[in-house]
């Protein structure tokens, strides 16, 4: 899993063209106040790739990457510890 934070702005095209080009390998996390063009972003996808896919917008209030984890309880300590979560194929 990698994250960068430097602040990169695009295009509603641009970030629909990086999705359609590495969505299948990686998951995007666009990120961005009300009306920055998240939504429209999907409007473009299902513009360029048609019915081939199902599209899911979802919307989570995050501002940090570490918003964007699991809660793991540990049974032992009954504590929550925040874990990220990772895939592997």
């Amino acid at each position: 899993m990698s994250y960068t934070n430097d602040k990169t702005f695009i295009s509603i095209n641009d970030a629909a063209q990086v999705v359609a080009a590495y969505g299948d390998k990686i998951t995007p996390i666009l990120i961005g106040e009300p009306g920055i063009g998240k939504s429209a972003v999907l409007e473009t996808l299902k513009t360029m790739l048609g019915d081939e896919y199902d599209y899911i917008y979802v919307d989570c209030p995050s501002k940090d990457y570490m918003d964007i984890a699991a809660t793991i309880p540990d049974h032992d300590t009954k504590a929550l510890e925040n874990t990220s979560v990772r895939c592997s194929s």
